[in-house]
């Protein structure tokens, strides 16, 4: 599996490379023209729904179009990395390509983390319909300290506001050669579609109950608390 992975994340690249050469498809990390909307399947302008970050890039299918990728730049553990988002086959996909020795991952496939970053937690999938991810969701890609080393870690968030559905991934950069989840945020159905980033943690609060949630890193792993003291992350899905 790991392998497959690889291999499909040289290919996805590499079709980034060539639409760099010519194709026309944008790669900036600033926001690429939008798509017009339709009534059939309207969307929004670009939001960021994930507050208190710095450097990030806003993405979907829907908006941006099939063929457009956004690109984030980053540093960390002392690589410069490239991620890329784009809708490839049947699903968002967020791939990285480490610029200092060309080794190509997948962080997430068909709007899915990888299996090779998944800790294996049974929430609910975001934006996510049958084997591939809906157009319409919204990605946030960026870069943000969580575990305080000075060495950012990657955020991807997806929602999905048909389901009232967000979830935020945080991955690490481990031992120079591969990207693991070390924090994972799930809500769907309680009307939470935006949260946001101070220093270590991350919190969402539920506009209906005035309910705030958070998770703050401490030693690499991510720990939660609510502020009406149902400490259960699986109570927001």
């Amino acid at each position: 599996m790991k392998n497959i992975l690889i291999i499909k994340a040289m290919a996805i690249l590499a079709l980034l490379s060539a639409d760099q050469n010519g194709s026309g498809a944008s790669t900036d990390c600033f926001h690429t023209k939008s798509v017009p909307e339709t009534m059939e399947n309207p969307v929004a302008d670009d939001e960021n729904f994930v507050n208190g970050l710095d450097n990030f890039i806003l993405y979907c299918p829907a908006r941006d179009g099939d063929k457009a990728a956004k690109k984030l730049s980053m540093a960390t553990c002392g690589k410069n990395f490239d991620v890329f988002a784009l809708y490839y086959m049947s699903g968002t996909v967020v791939a990285i390509d480490d610029l200092s020795d060309g080794h190509k991952s997948i962080a997430m496939e068909g709007g899915r983390i990888s299996e090779s970053s998944n800790p294996g937690c049974s929430y609910p999938l975001i934006g996510v319909n049958g084997n591939g991810s809906i157009k319409t969701a919204e990605y946030v890609i960026a870069a943000h300290d969580f575990t305080g080393d000075d060495s950012p870690e990657l955020l991807i968030a997806v929602r999905d506001k048909a389901t009232s559905g967000m979830a935020v991934y945080i991955l690490e950069y481990v031992d120079g050669a591969y990207w693991r989840t070390i924090g994972s945020m799930v809500s769907k159905g309680k009307g939470i579609d935006e949260c946001r980033i101070f220093r270590q943690t991350v919190s969402f609060k539920s506009e209906a109950s005035g309910t705030l949630y958070t998770w703050t890193c401490h030693n690499g792993h991510f720990d939660f608390l609510a502020s009406n003291h149902l400490d259960d992350p699986a109570k927001l899905y």
